[in-house]
């Protein structure tokens, strides 16, 4: 069993490398995780709906793909409650109470769908989710150290260097899992950059400190061109990629729009390697706003050259300068909420891509519309621009 001590570890693709590795070895294999939070889902043969991963996992494994691969899929339907897919099949929406009652019923799922795969193939390569060592979930918990005892499986603990603090989050999982950290044999230290040898004193340090070896280092793969599992991967920077100002300006313009509970944001890859198309971000709120908004921020200025927010009570246009010394035009859609002292005003933009004579460069203006009164009808209104040029050429 694959477990992480977070999510984004890692833990996805390595079983996957797995379950293609002992295939190409002759042996029968499946993947197997208990129970999946993901947004990203795919529909089996027989119309079942199961995580995206645990699909790539079974193509890697070169199976067809079944719901007892994932039995239990969470689908974030807001802050506070998800809906719950057993089998394939929607089953209800609860909130997190509500599902932590229910997990009796959850678990039993997870046993019929493992029984039947392990009667079906040699070897089971189970993944976890997020960390076996979340205290204040370690009795709900049907996905790690659960599925590890039931299915009597050894346990590779991953931890994702790239992030920082790796030894602490492998030390910190194995003092805060107590007895229950028997079932790790090793450790799998993944996404690392440069030279390996630097890792030894830190290599054999945890090893006294725990007793558990650390079975592998595996180094940082850019561009690996496989789905992303939920929604980390939405944010993280895929430089290389053919899409927007990194690559040659094409014709073709995409809009994607970024929601907080995006489902099957993994349709969009492709169209991140195509070197003729220019993204447009579209975003519910402005940057500022999100919690996240820096990291959102940094990802788009390195994936498009243009972002258009709504939310703003003043339809303002500004192109701001990047640190990869191109632009990002930041368009504020407006609202139709004014101060308190001002008319209500409609207002909504046509907005006109294009590129210059050379094909070089993207030109973007602005046809600002507001509702007329006294003519009933949307028309033209350039001083909701408040003086602003309605032309923009970016490079």
């Amino acid at each position: 069993m694959v477990q992480g001590t977070g999510s984004g570890a890692g833990k996805s693709l390595i079983v996957a490398a797995l379950c293609r590795i002992f295939r190409d070895k002759g042996i029968s294999v499946a993947p197997f995780k208990a129970q999946n939070m993901a947004l990203n889902s795919a529909i089996t043969r027989d119309g079942g709906e199961m995580g995206r991963a645990q699909v790539l996992q079974a193509e890697a494994a070169r199976v067809e793909p079944t719901v007892d691969m994932n039995p239990i899929l969470l689908k974030a339907s807001g802050e506070m409650g998800s809906q719950v897919i057993i089998h394939g099949k929607i089953y209800a929406s609860m909130k997190a109470t509500e599902y932590y009652a229910f997990k009796q019923t959850a678990w039993e799922s997870v046993k019929e769908s493992y029984d039947r795969l392990s009667g079906h193939y040699e070897l089971i390569i189970l993944e976890g989710a997020g960390s076996p060592a979340e205290i204040n979930l370690m009795d709900v918990d049907i996905v790690n150290m659960a599925a590890a005892k039931y299915a009597k499986a050894p346990v590779l603990l991953v931890g994702d260097i790239e992030k920082g603090g790796v030894f602490a989050s492998l030390f910190g999982t194995v003092k805060l899992l107590g007895r229950q950290s028997r079932h790790i044999k090793g450790f799998i230290i993944n996404k690392f950059r440069g030279d390996p040898a630097i890792l030894k004193r830190g290599l054999d340090m945890i090893y006294e400190k725990t007793g558990k070896p650390v079975i592998g280092v595996l180094p940082y793969i850019r561009d690996i061109g496989l789905p992303e599992e939920d929604g980390l991967g939405v944010l993280q920077d895929r430089q290389g990629s053919g899409a927007g100002h990194g690559s040659e300006i094409g014709q073709i313009k995409v809009v994607v729009v970024r929601l907080p509970y995006m489902s099957n944001f993994t349709d969009f890859d492709p169209l991140q390697i195509e070197p003729d198309v220019e993204l447009v971000v579209l975003a519910h709120h402005p940057m500022r706003w999100l919690q996240d908004g820096p990291d959102a921020l940094n990802y788009i200025q390195n994936r498009a050259r243009v972002l258009i927010t709504g939310h703003e009570h003043n339809p303002t246009v500004d192109a701001q300068p990047t640190p990869n010394g191109h632009s990002l035009l930041v368009m504020a859609a407006g609202a139709t909420v004014p101060p308190s002292n001002e008319k209500l005003l409609y207002t909504y933009n046509l907005v006109e891509f294009s590129l210059d004579a050379a094909g070089e460069k993207l030109v973007v203006t602005v046809h600002p519309r507001s509702w007329q009164d006294e003519k009933k009808d949307f028309e033209e209104d350039i001083t909701v621009l408040k003086g602003q040029d309605r032309t923009f050429i970016l490079d």
